[in-house]
């Protein structure tokens, strides 16, 4: 018997649409965690 990882229903261009949109979210969280963390960094400094 085969295993799989995932099923996948749907249009080829719906899945495709769906991963795209999931790229989007993950970039931006890393672009906002990155600013984050810019900013605490110059809090810190701030604070001595």
């Amino acid at each position: 018997m085969r295993e799989f990882d995932k099923l996948i229903v749907g249009s080829k261009e719906e899945y495709e649409r769906m991963q795209a949109n999931r790229k989007n979210v993950l970039d931006f969280v890393q672009e906002n965690v990155h600013r984050l963390s810019l900013t605490d960094i110059t809090s810190m400094k701030e604070l001595r």
